[in-house]
């Protein structure tokens, strides 16, 4: 079952996201594969214009400069039911997740935190399959206290170490909890105060992303420019997460893109035929930024096998450098653990 929402992207760009949902694995994913920004296609980009759910057009709104807002089509339910890709009501269907109760109950609170993580790709076009909530949050002493009361209503228990404090939390710790509440059995939520390569938490919400989800309302969600570069991390499963974000940008944006947009796809890319073909398109705005990303020179001469070597010691060099970051974390971590027995 899926539900499609239409809406407004930083810089009033129109985007349409199809997210799929299921009560399979414990029912506890809203977002699965398969879901993302219907425009992506590697041959032929979709042209929202001509789409048959796009005709009717719903009004969006930017809330301010650098957030965009999504919110869902006045009719989802008959738009679905004729395309043949809805078979109830979207009230039932949201209700086989966790998904919507946690994040209802965490957003509808004075709770001040971003949605990231597999939730948040998934947003974006990435289609990864995530069975728990990662949040950014800001680590004040009023802001934790809104976040333990939200945590007692979802019955949530701390996971592992260590225990949530603005101390742990400034230090780059991440927080787990697992939700016992009914509804929300065995979710998992993750939160986070700071993290590698990211600015302080008030840049990081004055250029969210705002999504509107039904049963839910507005959801913060990290910007997708700081979720790529909070994955640039030492683990496996974000690099291939990285690609797909910015290829998924790149198709739902190329026909109109600003200079942003190509800045931000050149110096984050890491596919080699699309970073071949922005640099291309703009050689001009490429040149410029040979600078900071010197391998964008080898694609200006067409050096792909250059390119793809050079792109993996990309890589190599930010595992490194998260591997470092985390070393002592890691410590402590294991004293934490030590401790507890």
């Amino acid at each position: 079952m899926s539900m499609v929402f239409r809406g407004v992207g930083v810089g009033g760009t129109c985007l349409l996201i199809r997210v799929l949902i299921s009560p399979k694995f414990n029912g506890a994913a809203v977002l699965l594969p398969g879901a993302g920004i219907e425009t992506v296609s590697r041959r032929k980009p979709h042209d929202l214009r001509t789409s048959s759910i796009y005709r009717n057009p719903t009004q969006c709104t930017k809330v301010k400069s650098g957030i965009g807002t999504l919110v869902p089509p006045r009719s989802v339910s008959s738009s679905l039911r004729n395309s043949g890709r809805y078979s109830c009501s979207l009230e039932e269907t949201l209700n086989q997740s966790p998904i919507p109760k946690a994040l209802s109950t965490i957003f509808g609170s004075r709770v001040r935190a971003l949605l990231m993580g597999g939730q948040a790709c998934i947003l974006y076009g990435a289609a990864e399959f995530s069975r728990d909530i990662d949040l950014a949050i800001l680590a004040s002493a009023d802001n934790l206290n809104h976040l333990r009361t939200v945590l007692d209503q979802l019955q949530a228990e701390t996971r592992y170490v260590p225990d949530l404090s603005r101390e742990v939390l400034a230090r780059g710790h991440a927080c787990h909890f697992r939700c016992g509440a009914p509804g929300v059995e065995g979710l998992r939520i993750d939160v986070m105060g700071k993290l590698r390569g990211l600015p302080n938490f008030d840049v990081l919400w004055n250029r969210r992303t705002e999504i509107v989800l039904p049963e839910v309302s507005a959801v913060p969600v990290m910007a997708l420019e700081d979720l790529v570069r909070a994955k640039k991390t030492q683990r496996d499963k974000d690099w291939p997460m990285i690609r797909r974000l910015i290829e998924a940008d790149y198709y739902q944006r190329h026909s109109t893109a600003s200079e942003e947009n190509v800045r931000f796809w050149l110096a984050e890319c890491r596919t080699p035929d699309i970073l071949q073909e922005i640099v291309s398109k703009y050689p001009g705005l490429t040149r410029d930024m040979v600078g900071s990303r010197p391998l964008l020179r080898s694609v200006l001469v067409g050096r792909h096998t250059d390119t793809e070597g050079l792109l993996r010691d990309e890589e190599d060099r930010e595992r490194s450098l998260d591997r470092r970051y985390w070393a002592p974390l890691r410590e402590e971590l294991a004293a934490w653990r030590r401790r507890r027995g």
